[in-house]
């Protein structure tokens, strides 16, 4: 170790000022009155100077500085596949079986003794192994994830003198990027070590099944299966489909060559409504390598058969004829419009009468506010049917707006004072906190909001200014106008929601939306933002839900093992007003299976949080909500993950990518039976690293409080002698 000390300043105007200081000191106790033995007058001659260097020292700002040497073990990370492939044969068995016993062999013991071996485990992620046992391992996890592995043992072992990374895997990788562009720019060498047969065995599997996650009783769901086959090319197999123990339908087919696939095409009726759960099934052959690829379970949410929509137009217009066309386009809704055409008449024919009214599920109204309005007969079946049988209302304001239309059907859509309209101008859409958890918004096939796409969405006409919504509704959508809030006076509505006990509404403010869809045409034709957006406001209007103050959802109902599953919750006062700073816990359980979450605010209400791989199977959370230990809330629904094994569709290993990954870095492939001959040759020294540490004295208390001290000292001795 070694010590130097340097100064903020030149060192001989140090020394000379303390040679001044020491000479002032000596010539200021030369003589003393009253005098004092020789020995008292030199212990204060040198508090006194003692006082002075110190005092100097902290006026030149000195800086000690402390070297030493540090030497380092090398680091050999050890990377072991968890996967479920890991259950595969290989050359001696098991995968995984046969990497337990290599494990437990003398080289690695050799190379503890020698270098600091870390261990880590990865499938989907990665987590170090401590302390490790070979018997504790478990090979389980779905999905492999190789890249993400090898940047996790770079950032975890940063601090550490990583010299090597032993990798033992089958290098089936099914997640992640591809790990040998990863290996291109590693820092140390990666010495792989491939388990399982090079050689594809004998296998038939299930590849895909592609079919609707939702569906309607009583309508034929079609079912595309891909199945694939090796060693096994032109012998039969039964294929079968069923639910339960009911065998739906079955097929016998010939099975096809190596390398390719065959599409069968099935179809289904279901009957009854809710998640129902299908399986499908192919033969297995006694000499396969596993049946766990033999057979696919999937779920489908079955929906009420086909509704039945009313429609109410006050006029003719291209926002009419886009609606009635795209609500006639999905099959599962039957559609009746009535339009009025001149004051008294409309087109549509007889209205539903009180009895088939009970059979409707939801009612759309548009262009309501023009001058003439609905005529009489339809406005009233409208006003029996929403205020008073509760149906659901499906409402499009239009652009032409009458300010006295707007108060007769204030009541209709729950408002409490009449909205303020002006001249007709464009506005865009921008989507709130709340639209980016709703369902309505909610636009991909993963159940996420699509920002972006929404703000991108052509101009539509507004001649609102200002509309008060009533306590409890929310806004999806506000109008923007000019880059700014369509009105200085407050947010102004494009998409709203309003609900009162058991009504429901979903309003649209403006006219022109027939825009989002043929204007996006042309620049992308297979754009149905405007599609999508109006029917799963329908299906969201003729769903069930109790007014509760607390509402837990996931963002899809069935799922695939290993997928994230995202939690969205809204919670409010007892005025319907958003609610924050609450603690929400969501339990998760299952027959085998559980989990707890803490969901995060995220303002407004808002809630969210997101759980990782779960097994196949049912699920059932319940969600309570407190504010400090006080319960304000609970919630509690379901969801299902669909057992679906990524780890079993390829059975071979990848022998090649696992030699690609040790080229790319200058490591080798040592096979199992090499291990022993590979340790005794590796070969990295020790490393020496020269550490520093800078200290500001100037800084550090113990020197002021020796300059106290030694003043002090000095100060009392001189008054005892009666020097003061």
């Amino acid at each position: 170790m070694e010590f130097s000390l340097q100064f903020s300043y030149n060192t001989w105007f140090f020394i000379l000022g303390v040679l001044a200081l020491g000479w002032l000191a000596w010539w200021a106790y030369r003589i003393t009155l009253p005098p004092v033995s020789e020995l008292l007058r030199r212990l204060l001659l040198s508090l006194r100077v003692l006082s002075f260097v110190f005092l100097f020292l902290l006026l030149f700002e000195p800086i000690l500085g402390i070297s030493w040497r540090q030497v380092e073990r090398p680091v050999l990370a050890v990377l072991i596949d968890t996967s479920a492939s890991m259950q595969l044969p290989g050359k001696q068995g098991p995968r995984g079986e046969q990497l337990r016993s290599i494990l437990t062999q003398s080289w690695l013991s050799e190379l503890q003794d020698r270098y600091d071996v870390r261990f880590l485990g990865f499938a989907a992620e990665t987590q170090e192994l401590t302390p490790f046992h070979p018997d504790s391992l478990t090979f389980e996890a779905e999905g492999t994830d190789i890249a993400k592995a090898l940047e996790s043992a770079r950032e975890t072992l940063s601090n550490s003198y990583l010299t090597a990374v032993l990798l033992f895997s089958d290098g089936m990788y099914n997640l992640g990027s591809d790990p040998v562009q990863i290996a291109q720019e590693y820092p140390v060498p990666i010495y792989t070590v491939p388990l399982g047969l090079e050689t594809a065995p004998k296998d038939v599997w299930i590849e895909d099944a592609v079919t609707n996650e939702i569906a309607f009783a009583g309508t034929r769901v079609p079912l595309q299966v891909v199945l694939r086959s090796r060693g096994y090319s032109g012998r039969r197999a039964r294929v079968r489909l069923m639910r339960g123990e009911q065998i739906l339908e079955e097929k016998t087919v010939t099975l096809p060559k190596d390398d390719q696939e065959l599409s069968l095409h099935f179809a289904f009726m279901p009957e009854q409504e809710g998640v129902q759960k299908y399986q499908l099934s192919v033969d297995r052959f006694p000499d396969e390598a596993t049946d766990r690829n033999n057979r696919r379970t999937f779920y489908i949410k079955i929906l009420k058969s086909k509704l039945k929509l009313v429609v109410l137009a006050g006029a003719p217009s291209p926002d009419v004829s886009f609606l009635i066309r795209t609500l006639k386009q999905d099959q599962n809704l039957t559609v009746k419009s009535y339009i009025a055409m001149a004051p008294g008449r409309f087109l549509g024919g007889a209205l539903p009468s009180e009895k088939e009214l009970e059979d409707v599920d939801c009612v759309v109204g548009i262009q309501l506010f023009g001058e003439n309005g609905l005529p009489p007969v339809l406005q009233r079946w409208l006003e029996r049917a929403v205020l008073q049988e509760e149906k659901p209302l499906l409402f499009l304001s239009g652009a032409d707006v009458s300010p006295r239309r707007l108060a007769e059907y204030r009541k209709l859509l729950m408002l409490p004072t009449p909205p303020m309209v002006t001249q007709e101008r464009q506005v865009v859409p921008r989507v709130t906190i709340q639209g980016l958890v709703h369902p309505i918004l909610k636009l991909d096939d993963e159940g996420r909001p699509s920002k972006d796409t929404i703000e991108e969405l052509p101009p539509v006409f507004s001649p609102f200014v200002r509309i008060n919504l009533a306590p409890g509704s929310q806004t999806l959508l506000e109008a923007m106008h000019a880059g700014k809030l369509a009105s200085p006076r407050g947010n102004v509505p494009l998409l709203s929601l309003m609900r009162q006990g058991q009504r429901r509404v979903v309003a649209f403010w403006g006219g022109g939306f027939w825009r989002w869809h043929l204007m996006m045409q042309r620049i992308d034709p297979g754009n149905a933002v405007y599609e999508r957006i109006l029917l799963q406001s329908i299906r969201w209007l003729v769903s069930v839900e109790e007014s509760k103050l607390l509402r837990v959802s996931t963002n899809k109902d069935i799922y695939r093992t290993g997928e994230e599953i995202l939690f969205s919750a809204q919670a409010y006062f007892e005025d319907f007003t958003p609610r924050d700073h609450l603690d929400i816990e969501v339990r998760i359980r299952s027959r085998d299976t559980s989990a707890d979450i803490l969901l995060q605010g995220r303002g407004n209400g808002l809630y969210e949080g997101k759980l990782n791989v779960l097994e196949g199977g049912d699920y059932r959370y319940e969600a309570v909500a407190r504010d400090g230990d006080r319960v304000v809330g609970t919630d509690q629904g379901q969801f299902t993950v669909e057992s679906y094994r990524i780890e079993f569709q390829h059975t071979e290993a990848d022998f090649r990518l696992l030699r690609q990954i040790a080229l790319r870095t200058g490591g080798r492939t040592v096979s199992p039976d090499s291990l022993a001959p590979w340790a005794a040759q590796l070969q990295f020294e020790p490393r020496i690293r020269i550490l520093e540490k800078q200290i500001p004295l100037w800084q550090r208390w113990p020197m002021l409080a020796v300059i106290l001290l030694t003043l002090s000292f000095e100060w009392f001795l001189r008054k005892r002698k009666g020097m003061l």
